[in-house]
């Protein structure tokens, strides 16, 4: 659980806390999207749970060039 928010463990298996910036705590998860006809891509996808509101939102998804 991220924040509030419960994540579908198949689709990523934890996140790790970036810097905090102005506005909140950034966020990363990395994981793999599968496409039907087989292909599968790593990516990274970064959340900020907001300083003021505590909602934790989807910012990015970036390919994950680490995992590739």
């Amino acid at each position: 659980m991220l924040a509030g928010i419960d994540l579908p463990s198949t689709l990523f298996a934890g996140f790790t806390p970036l810097e905090a910036g102005k506005f909140g705590q950034y966020y990363e998860i990395r994981g793999t999207l599968s496409h039907p006809k087989g292909v599968t891509l790593a990516v990274r996808t970064i959340w900020m749970t907001e300083h003021l509101s505590g909602i934790t939102k989807f910012v990015t998804l970036i390919p994950d060039k680490r995992r590739t």
